[in-house]
């Protein structure tokens, strides 16, 4: 007698992936190359286009398809000018993810997956002599540039897109606990298809660039996996 048949999802493996919650670090690009057209004419050095990412994230399985979140954080080194005037770029990113484990096997997981969330890209602007900020309750990007005061903060915000692949390995054999050691990699592209609003000292910026924090990313991940 043949044995029953049984419907098998498609992919590789048994079809079952882990469930997993890591840390991340890694690197990041920052799509700043406008705001360093408005800050070099205000004697700031360029903001740098790669920063080191921290952060986090986890995924729940349902069969092979997968479900979960992330956030990163990410920072540029200060940059100073030799008049005093420096700058600092910090991104955030939050997402809601959706994957397929095309791979799922006793330890090694390998899925695409689609976000959707929020962006936010900080500007932090000093300058050692001091002296007033441009005083106007609504103040262009490039106004704050040439007058930022002490110190001045510009943040822009705006919705993110995330495609990438990842690749999850089960290091150790579950405890009793039902947990084991994951090590993944995490590759893709963060994309901002909508402007970006900025905002400094709780009041709109007019006239800001079309910076964002999306770019190519690539993300060491540890943490724990179960079955």
């Amino acid at each position: 007698m043949l044995p029953p048949l049984h419907a098998q999802s498609p992919g590789i493996g048994d079809g079952r992936p882990f469930r997993a919650v890591a840390l991340t670090f890694g690197t990041s690009s920052l799509s700043v190359d406008p705001v360093n057209a408005i800050l070099s004419n205000a004697g700031f050095v360029d903001l740098p286009t790669y920063a080191v990412t921290l952060g986090g994230g986890g995924y729940y399985a349902f069969g092979r398809a997968l479900l979960g979140a992330d956030v990163a954080r990410a920072s540029t080194t200060e940059s100073r000018q030799v008049d005093g005037r420096s700058d600092q770029a910090t991104s955030w990113q939050g997402t809601v993810t959706v994957g397929y484990a095309v791979v799922a096997t006793n330890r090694l997981s390998i899925y695409p997956s689609l976000g959707v969330g929020l962006g936010r890209l900080d500007v932090r602007l000093q300058s050692a002599t001091g002296g007033a900020t441009t005083g106007q309750p609504q103040p262009t990007f490039a106004e704050l540039a040439q007058n930022p005061g002490g110190e001045s903060t510009v943040a822009g915000s705006h919705l993110l897109f995330n495609i990438g692949v990842s690749e999850d390995y089960l290091l150790t054999n579950p405890t009793p606990t039902g947990f084991g050691i994951t090590f993944g990699i995490r590759a893709g592209l963060a994309l901002a298809p909508h402007r970006t609003t900025w905002r400094s000292a709780g009041g709109p910026v007019l006239a800001g660039p079309d910076a964002s924090a999306g770019g190519p990313f690539l993300r060491i991940a540890v943490g724990l996996g179960s079955r």
